[in-house]
């Protein structure tokens, strides 16, 4: 199979270009350790609040002033 000298520069060139057509958000590796264990704790925050919401709600209880917490 003949290629044409210079081929592989265009190549790379169209696909850099393809590339920088789309716009990717840089989000440093450092911080994913940060952001899994906040939404694990959020997780498991809104997880208990539902919990206890759901608990006094299939027991027909008032549900608690939540002021004084």
């Amino acid at each position: 199979m003949l290629m044409s000298v210079g081929s592989e520069v265009d190549e790379r060139k169209l696909a850099s270009e393809i590339s920088a057509g789309r716009s990717r958000m840089a989000f440093p590796c450092e911080a994913i350790p940060y952001l899994l264990s906040t939404a694990d704790a959020m997780i498991v925050l809104l997880g208990s609040l539902f919990g206890g919401f759901f608990y006094h709600w299939v027991l027909g209880t008032p549900i608690p002033d939540l002021t004084a917490y």
